[in-house]
């Protein structure tokens, strides 16, 4: 493989497991530039932990992660250079956003910048702005996130996430505590973000029809692997296995 070549997120044959027991196993799988795709699958099947796993959050017991030059390895320190080096690409919203609640709007955005990238804060103070105005969210800069709205600290998240200019975007149930109407605002900025920052994107989800309206390809993890992959208008109106219908049906009927 020519690692010169941008060929986005490339995990390879992947493997993670928690006190002996298996996560997922020799998970293959490549996520494009400007690529929008959803993780679809069960509670408990490991979304959120492929998705640290990805961006060097949690050490990987089998494979590798590949974004551009730099690859991190079955253990390897997550410190080492392609840890910190992945994470300068990708970034991550978490499903809780972790905000720092002592912390302003502004504050949250710019200490990324600063302490990682070493940016001077006049410097990460007027790219924040920037950020703020495009997210519609500059008349709030200054407030603490217990007086933002659930979309506004979306917004926040992922204004920090965005701020550092990365590849590509790690969402974990990023609409799930949002109203529709809020949902449809972040997912707009989403679509933004692709389409004009291209800036790759990938979002474990459980709502179905905000995967097949707005990714390009969905992936359906059950029982540590991949079980179907695919074009997520065809997938999943015509689920090809027993176990993505089941999962279908059960996602809509609420259980």
């Amino acid at each position: 493989m020519d690692i010169s070549e941008n060929l986005g997120i490339v995990i390879d044959n992947a493997g993670k497991r928690f006190n002996g027991k298996t996560v997922f196993h020799n998970l293959s799988a490549v996520v494009h530039p400007s690529e929008f795709v959803g993780v679809i699958g069960p509670s408990g099947c490991g979304k959120s932990t492929l998705l640290k796993c990805i961006n060097g959050l949690l050490q990987l017991d089998e494979g590798t992660v590949q974004v551009g030059e730099y690859i991190l390895k079955a253990g390897e320190r997550i410190q080492n250079g392609a840890g910190v080096g992945i994470r300068q690409k990708v970034g991550m919203v978490f499903q809780h956003l972790n905000l720092w609640s002592y912390k302003t709007a502004l504050e949250n955005i710019i200490e990324g910048p600063i302490y990682v990238k070493r940016m001077s804060k006049e410097e990460a103070i007027e790219r924040a702005f920037v950020w703020a105005k495009q997210l519609g969210i500059e008349d709030h800069i200054q407030k603490y996130p217990s007086m933002l709205s659930g979309g506004q600290r979306q917004r926040v998240a992922i204004a920090r996430a965005a701020i550092m200019e990365p590849e590509f975007l790690l969402l974990d149930e990023i609409t799930s505590a949002l109203d529709p109407v809020l949902a449809g605002e972040v997912t707009d900025i989403l679509i933004q973000l692709k389409d004009k920052e291209h800036i790759g994107i990938v979002v474990v989800s459980h709502q179905i029809d905000f995967i097949r309206r707005y990714a390009d390809r969905v992936c359906f993890l059950y029982e540590g692997g991949f079980k179907e992959e695919g074009d997520p208008q065809k997938i999943l109106t015509e689920p090809q296995t027993p176990e993505l219908r089941t999962f279908i049906e059960s996602v809509r009927h609420g259980w």
